[in-house]
């Protein structure tokens, strides 16, 4: 601080002194070239006397200084002072008309090249002639010079007295307050509120650091209300503030826990207001959800704000409400299962029969093929064997559907010994009819012994899906119809129902 003001002085001292030794120098060239011009003035008047007299060769003149009188048509030298240059020849001038012009429109003095040298010139016409007198620059010059030279000598002096003084001064009564204000500001900026701005002398700086102390306080009070409402805030909660104007970040202590970083990740986002803003941003700007998933597998949710020199906001915990949640969706689909699931089979039963087949009739309108199975003589092996064999042939059954029909395809007990199985699309008459033909056979050999001791076998109704069977309702009845058209022709066979027969 102090190298720049001080270099910025002694900046402002030198333009100054240029200034003033330039005006100075124009004032002595000004001064001197006026006296030199009144002189010339005095020597024309006493050349007009003494030309009258015909005396003018015999006026005493210095080697420097020339009198003359000249045609002021032809140029000609009437006269000149004897002990001086007998000739006047002008530098540049290539004819006697312009030669006559240049010294008779001197009447107010030149500096002109006479004779190869620079001269002070002024001339007086009077009829005919012109009367003038020219003398050396150079002697005028150099006094002009050796003035410059002792007053550039004296303004060096004053200049570096001043100079010195100033800083002193400067040292004394500024540079040392405001060196000790900048350190506090920096302690103040590194987060110590402890620190006094103080001054040394009685000066204006005084009035700067009672305002200084002013926003310390309050820059510490707001502070100690942010800590005081920080430390009441829930573990899951974290709130945060950005101050641009001071660069400085204000923390809860749980804030890096929140966001599930080691204490280098988090060094690195808060170095700076900025870099903690654009992280949250980025953050935020990947995700469209309200709740953000990081790469950690936390859930956070922020609620930012953002001024001109400020950004704060908070940071909510919902990890655990997210797996809490995560874990009642979890419990409530297994128990959306269990009431659509036979607990027996653990196939689906009626209710998520139909709400499956109804959402593949949304999904796919006009596809679909309905197979509704029942057991011959089951009730017989129930009574006469018990419902646990009867238990141990539904589950047989049921395997029997499973292992047949595609992964995709629904299978379900409809309660008793009714099954339905599902088939997202229309299978052609013929090939459907040799599938079932095969799983006829499948179960008659899986169940052979129940086949041969009570009678036991399997009837089929199958409905296909078209423009007049279009929903749950109207499929299973079409279904159900060719079940019953089959126990009728006998038992132990399919019927598929495609004229819609009741």
């Amino acid at each position: 601080m102090e190298k720049i003001i001080l270099k910025k002085l002694g900046f402002t001292f030198v333009v100054l002194s240029m200034f003033i030794f330039i005006l100075f120098a124009g004032i002595i060239f000004f001064t001197e070239s006026k006296t030199t011009f009144q002189e010339l003035d005095e020597t024309i008047q006493q050349i007009e006397v003494s030309y009258k007299k015909s005396q003018i060769k015999n006026i005493p003149t210095l080697y420097e200084q020339t009198v003359f009188v000249i045609d002021g048509n032809t140029g000609k030298i009437m006269d000149i002072s004897q002990n001086n240059e007998q000739e006047i020849n002008i530098d540049d001038v290539e004819s006697t008309e312009e030669y006559v012009s240049i010294l008779r429109n001197s009447n107010n003095g030149k500096l002109i090249k006479i004779n190869g040298t620079k001269k002070f010139l002024k001339t007086k016409n009077t009829d005919n002639l012109t009367l003038g007198a020219y003398v050396e620059a150079a002697p005028v010059f150099r006094t002009m010079r050796i003035q410059i030279t002792y007053f550039l000598a004296g303004m060096l002096a004053v200049l570096i007295s001043v100079i010195m003084i100033v800083r002193y001064y400067l040292r004394r009564y500024v540079l040392q307050d405001i060196s000790s204000i900048e350190s506090s500001i920096k302690e103040l900026m590194a987060g110590n509120t402890d620190i006094t701005f103080e001054t040394k002398y009685n000066t204006e700086f005084r009035h700067i650091t009672a305002v200084l102390n002013d926003l310390k306080d309050s820059y510490k009070t707001k502070k100690e209300r942010m800590s005081r409402m920080i430390s009441s805030i829930d573990g899951h909660m974290a709130v945060f503030e950005c101050l641009y104007s001071i660069n400085q970040n204000f923390f809860s202590d749980n804030t890096p826990s929140i966001l599930g970083m080691d204490d280098k990740e988090w060094e690195e986002i808060t170095k700076t207001p900025k870099g903690f803003e654009k992280y949250l941003t980025s953050l935020i700007s990947e995700s469209e959800e309200d709740i953000l998933k990081l790469e950690n597998d936390r859930y956070i949710r922020i609620i930012s704000f953002h001024k001109e020199n400020e950004f704060y906001g908070m940071i909510m915990d919902k990890t655990e409400d997210m797996k809490m949640k995560m874990k009642i969706e979890q419990e409530l689909h297994a128990a959306q299962e269990g009431a659509e699931m036979d607990p027996l089979t653990l196939l689906s039963n009626r209710a998520g029969l139909e709400k499956k087949v109804k959402t593949s009739l949304e999904n796919e309108p006009g596809q679909g093929t309905m197979l509704i199975f029942d057991l011959d003589n089951f009730k017989l092996v129930n009574d006469q064997l018990g419902h646990p064999e009867g238990d141990i042939v539904l589950k047989k059954f049921a395997g029997c559907l499973k292992a047949y029909f595609r992964k995709n395809d629904i299978v379900a007990r409809m309660g008793g010994d009714e099954f339905v199985v599902f088939i997202h699309s229309n299978i052609a008459a013929d090939i459907l009819s040799d599938k079932l033909e095969a799983l006829l056979v499948t179960i008659r050999q899986e169940l052979s012994s129940y086949y041969d001791r009570y009678g036991f076998s399997t009837s089929i109704g199958v409905a296909y899906v078209d423009q007049s069977i279009n929903s749950y309702d109207d499929l299973y009845k079409c279904a159900d119809a060719g079940l019953y058209i089959a126990k009728r022709l006998g038992k132990n066979r399919f019927y598929i129902n495609e004229d819609h027969s009741q």
